[in-house]
């Protein structure tokens, strides 16, 4: 039975959760902000955003286009060339005055488009660009930080962008909304701070109206979110729903995957590293590192039992939970009732009535960023008897 303060939590992630849904993002760069930090919000349409945003040029082209654009390439959704209309959307502000005529603009009281060219300049990673642009958002946040009027969201989005680029350290989140802090955790901007999570889960379930804010909304439910699925997966006696958890936090590990443009040390003959992910078994590796310290019985390549003249053999799977992590790569020229129907086929092979497992976690890698297509998906496999909800795993932006 569940306690009162689970009754809270679950009470503020559904009123969040409308808020979200509503009329709260009612702005392509609030809209590319939800998406961007809660990956499973199907409502709006990422690529589609920045497609939008890209098209503005000349007086149109405004700060928001770029921070949209940024949000998009840092999710890994979108063209492989958006990353170069993101660059020259940033050269284009980098060369522009906080202030015209003596009134400062926009930008500096605008701290969620702060924090898309944060996240953009952090995952594009020019070399030739970096530090002039790291230089200018450094000088963006100290004018944002001296406007008396800026509330404290705007504050942190401010104060975390300027962490992500290395230009402050965490020691200036004292301040800070607790709350934007652990969702923004969550999404690998800042560093992982425990202290921050109990004062965030407080103000997090909070339901409260936030005024005209109410993208903050979007700032809780991903810190809810996240709280529930650090506080949730137990080491020690783990369950299905915790692998579904951590295959769940997959996305999130590719702001940290290397890949270099330039050496990254001093040391004679260094070279520069790009950790390439170009096939299933590419894939399968990656999940393995994962699972393999949490599950000791973790196993790969595993042959089931034979159908006929059938071998079956699963990829990952973890026998003392009797499941099976079913890993696929979803290549640009299939399509997705082809990938569908490969899943239906295993699981119908895999779960036979005498099988030693009973359920299967599909997990896809989106080579070709189809994220319009996630939601469908995900709906076609629930029908499947055995199966837990997909995960997907779009391919970085940085990826070619």
């Amino acid at each position: 039975m569940s306690n009162l303060p689970d009754i809270l939590i679950e009470d503020a992630r559904r009123y969040h959760s409308r808020c979200v849904g509503g009329s709260a993002l009612c702005s392509p760069l609030l809209q590319a902000f939800g998406c961007w930090m809660l990956p499973q919000f199907s409502k709006f349409d990422l690529a589609s955003l920045a497609k939008d945003a890209a098209a503005a040029r000349g007086g149109a082209r405004s700060y928001r286009d770029v921070a949209v654009i940024g949000f998009t390439v840092s999710s890994g959704v979108g063209s492989s060339g958006l990353r170069d209309v993101f660059l020259d959307g940033l050269k284009w502000l980098v060369g522009r005055s906080h202030y015209v005529d003596g009134v400062a603009t926009g930008l500096l009281v605008d701290g969620v488009a702060f924090l898309g060219i944060a996240v953009g300049i952090n995952t594009c990673k020019d070399d030739g660009l970096a530090p002039v642009a790291k230089q200018w958002a450094h000088s963006t946040s100290d004018e944002a930080l001296k406007a008396a009027d800026l509330d404290e969201y705007q504050h942190t989005m401010f104060v975390a962008g300027d962490i992500l680029l290395g230009n402050r350290r965490t020691s200036e989140l004292n301040g800070c909304s607790p709350d934007a802090c652990v969702a923004l955790q969550s999404t690998g901007v800042l560093p992982i701070d425990d202290g921050l999570h109990s004062a965030g889960l407080n103000i997090a379930r909070r339901t409260d109206d936030v005024g005209d804010a109410n993208w903050v909304s979007v700032l809780r439910l991903a810190a809810l979110n996240w709280l529930e699925r650090q506080s949730s997966v137990s080491v020690l006696s783990p369950s299905i729903k915790d692998v579904h958890k951590i295959l769940s936090g997959v996305s999130h590990s590719f702001y940290r995957w290397v890949w270099e443009d330039a050496p990254r040390t001093s040391r004679t003959g260094a070279q520069p590293r790009k950790w390439h992910i170009e096939n299933e078994y590419h894939f399968q590796s990656t999940l393995w590192v994962v699972l393999r310290p949490l599950f000791g019985d973790l196993k790969e390549e595993e042959y089931l039992k034979s159908v006929g003249q059938l071998q079956p053999r699963a990829d990952l799977c973890i026998p003392s939970l009797k499941v099976i992590v079913e890993v696929k790569f979803w290549y640009s020229r299939d399509k997705a009732a082809k990938l569908i129907e490969e899943i239906a086929a295993d699981s119908a092979l895999y779960l036979q009535k005498d099988s030693e497992f009973q359920s299967i976690i599909p997990i896809i890698w989106d080579d070709n960023r189809r994220t319009q297509e996630h939601a469908m998906i995900k709906e076609g496999l629930k029908k499947i008897r055995g199966l837990e909800e997909a995960v997907i795993v779009t391919k970085p932006s940085f990826m070619p």
